[in-house]
């Protein structure tokens, strides 16, 4: 299935295969990568790098123009976070591991304790039921990830945290406009997100 995509915001594969039993695939190498970028740790609740607003906006939309294609070939991701967005040498997003990714119609068969996806950055409903996870679960991430590109923190938790997905109390350069369009991007309920990559672009 990824092999038959072709997109330049999601990584290409060249060849897969077989050794011993375990499937591989092959594909370009790539230094670096968002999470490197922002400066995240795998401590990721520790702060991070911010970056400017229009640098930000643009890791953003190629990365929802590659989700388009994964989503219209009927597939989830469910891991979008910054260490699985490559970055090149021409400054240009590419998606990467698909270890946790669904095909439309595909079924979870893992023990069901298991939750599906990287802590802070995991839709709720994916974390809870990750067959009911549909493509607004990868929205989900992104509006934390711009929070986070935006202010250097992960969005507090709600109801405690008073700047919970408001990131012009943290940047004097953004207003209000940005703190809409997070908040819907990373709004809890599935319903109260953007309907597709679309919408969101």
């Amino acid at each position: 299935t990824m092999a038959r995509l072709n997109h330049p915001h999601i990584v290409d594969l060249h060849d897969f295969d077989e050794d011993q039993g375990k499937p591989f695939y092959v594909m370009a190498y790539y230094a670096n990568n968002l999470g490197a970028l922002i400066g995240e740790s795998y401590r990721t609740d520790q702060p991070s790098r911010t970056i400017r607003a229009d640098k930000a906006l643009n890791y953003i939309r190629q990365t929802l123009e590659g989700l388009a294609c994964l989503h219209d070939a009927g597939i989830i991701h469910r891991d979008i976070k910054p260490f699985n967005l490559l970055v090149t040498e021409r400054d240009s997003i590419k998606i990467c591991d698909f270890g946790l990714s669904k095909l439309r119609g595909e079924r979870f068969s893992g023990p069901p304790q298991l939750n599906v996806g990287s802590p802070f950055y995991a839709a709720p409903e994916q974390e809870k039921s990750p067959n009911t996870a549909g493509q607004d679960a990868d929205f989900y991430p992104l509006g934390v990830m711009l929070y986070r590109m935006l202010t250097g923190r992960l969005p507090g938790h709600p109801p405690h945290h008073p700047d919970y997905l408001k990131p012009s109390s943290l940047n004097m350069d953004l207003d209000a406009s940005w703190d809409h369009f997070i908040a819907r991007a990373a709004a809890v309920a599935p319903k109260e997100r953007f309907a597709h990559a679309g919408e969101m672009l």
